[in-house]
């Protein structure tokens, strides 16, 4: 298979439908199905992002998410995602009247897939294992090319690696909020809820972090979701 066979299961157009809440939910599943189909035939794309892997990763997987918690309140609600970047948002929502709560658009960011990550994906494809909290050691620069990227066989303490997931949530946070949004657009942040909530007694932890960073959002979004990649953690924040 090419390096963007994905395409062949997931088009543009495709993705850019009208669809009710259930029925995204139900068509990201099945699209989901075919990435573990065909593990080792999309590997490679899929684990750089390359192609519709980085959309599908980086913007349906995180709305998926975010709808998977709000799937009883939001059940009358159809959503359109939007692969066109013209636009300063990344999904747009048709609801009644009736439901003034909920946003008319939602744009999206995660922490995930930074280039770090890209790198350390890449040092994965060539060595066939890699430590995921190792530290990147490169030999180069971005604007020249790296002569060499090595990965640490050492874990990170679990302190350090939540210092850094909260540092790439405020910087993707003030990243979306430096730019004029739409009346009555949400921001949807999406992140490594492993690395944070490595134990249960951080979460307190975690809602004052996400709280201090209101004042970052409140001007340029209407809301503020938080989700973790694994779905269990939901945060949000009403400006």
């Amino acid at each position: 298979m090419n390096m963007e066979e994905l395409e062949i299961y997931i088009s543009t157009e495709e993705v850019c439908q009208w669809r009710k809440l259930q029925e995204y939910i139900r068509w990201f599943e099945e699209k989901l199905k075919i990435t573990k189909e065909f593990r080792e035939e999309l590997k490679r794309q899929n684990l750089l992002h390359e192609g519709m892997a980085k959309y599908f990763y980086e913007e349906l997987f995180p709305l998926y998410r975010l709808l998977q918690h709000k799937k009883q309140l939001w059940d009358n609600i159809q959503i359109k995602p939007l692969i066109d970047k013209q636009s300063n948002f990344d999904v747009e929502i048709q609801k009644s009247n009736f439901h003034k709560d909920i946003p008319q658009y939602i744009e999206i960011t995660q922490t995930i897939f930074n280039n770090d990550t890209l790198q350390r994906m890449h040092y994965l494809i060539n060595h066939g294992q890699v430590f995921t909290t190792g530290k990147i050691i490169k030999k180069g620069s971005n604007k020249n090319g790296f002569a060499s990227v090595d990965v640490n066989n050492e874990l990170q303490e679990c302190s350090h690696a939540i210092v850094n997931e909260k540092s790439f949530i405020e910087k993707s946070i003030k990243t979306k909020s430096s730019r004029k949004r739409p009346h009555n657009t949400a921001l949807l942040v999406y992140f490594d809820d492993s690395v944070i909530f490595a134990k249960e007694d951080r979460i307190q932890e975690m809602n004052r972090f996400l709280s201090d960073g209101k004042a970052i959002w409140r001007n340029q979004f209407t809301c503020f979701y938080g989700v973790g990649v694994s779905g269990k953690y939901f945060w949000e924040d009403l400006s």
